[in-house]
């Protein structure tokens, strides 16, 4: 009986603790770091645009450059020699000037030379010879007593019919006196233009004519 009273009040003491024995806490479960919101992405700028190029205006076309043309002057001239100076007339003021006037027009003109140092009467008969066969120079230096020989040869023609009336409209008319112009003109035409003159002379014995 005893051993009974014993028993029971061990289990009520062992109920009673147990009572008193709270259970361990159940562990929470870990805390999971926020999650950071997603950034918000920046909308993708659209590609800039280029701007077109200014259309560029065509080049100017470059005219063709012109064709080289040579004509040639004859005289009875020689440098250093017969009419030296009229060769030295030529080389340093008409033909540089004249080819300076053709470039500013957009033309490649020269002129060349051809010296002669014969006589004039060997000059006359190469004139004669070259025009009939249709050769010859550009270019004649020419007495203007030749004139009318070499019209009625038909070998040369007046300037209205070479270049036109336009012709009288050069202003270096107004340097050259009508008597001069008159001097490679024939039957009203004009068949050149004079570049100067000369004096002829003639002397004779006073005493000799009177007795004639």
């Amino acid at each position: 009986m005893r051993k009974l009273t014993w028993l029971v009040t061990v289990l009520t003491v062992l109920v009673i603790l147990a009572g008193c024995v709270q259970p361990p806490p159940t562990p929470l479960p870990p805390t999971k770091a926020p999650v950071a919101a997603p950034t918000a992405v920046p909308p993708t700028a659209a590609p800039a645009t280029k701007a077109p190029e200014p259309t560029k205006a065509p080049e100017p076309t470059k005219a063709p450059a012109a064709a080289p043309i040579e004509l040639t002057l004859t005289c009875r001239c020689v440098e250093n020699g017969v009419n030296a100076n009229m060769v030295k007339w030529y080389k340093t003021a008409v033909f540089p000037m004249f080819e300076a006037k053709m470039k500013a027009e957009g033309k490649n003109v020269t002129i060349k030379l051809v010296e002669f140092g014969g006589s004039d009467e060997q000059l006359k008969e190469q004139y004669a010879l070259d025009l009939k066969v249709g050769k010859g120079y550009d270019l004649f230096m020419f007495d203007g007593f030749w004139i009318p020989e070499f019209v009625a040869g038909g070998l040369i023609k007046s300037l209205d019919e070479v270049v036109g009336p336009e012709y009288k409209q050069w202003e270096g008319w107004g340097h050259i006196s009508p008597g001069l112009q008159d001097l490679l003109g024939y039957q009203g035409k004009v068949y050149g233009i004079a570049t100067g003159t000369d004096v002829r002379e003639i002397f004779y014995r006073k005493d000799l004519f009177q007795k004639l």
